[in-house]
């Protein structure tokens, strides 16, 4: 879907001598955003897909928190090459 429906709204004096600005709707989908998610949830093949990726991205953000807090000497190199 597209978005041509736009809704213009100007401001002025009575006599329009002076211009105040103007204010246009956004138009930012999340309607058709929600659907398409949800209609991409009855496919097993990209639910897994979507699955393995959320888990990659949060191990790799404990991999990137573990390397920032770790106040040791040393990194722990072992754990963080297990976690790559």
């Amino acid at each position: 879907m597209s978005c041509c429906a736009a809704v213009y709204l100007s401001a002025g004096t009575a006599m329009a001598r002076w211009f105040h600005g103007f204010s246009m709707s956004a138009w930012h989908g999340n309607a058709e955003l929600r659907t398409a998610q949800y209609q991409a949830s009855f496919d097993p093949q990209r639910s897994l897909d979507l699955a393995k990726s959320i888990v990659y991205a949060k191990i790799m953000n404990c991999r990137t928190l573990l390397m920032r807090n770790h106040r040791g000497e040393e990194r722990p190199k072992a754990l963080l090459r297990a976690l790559t």
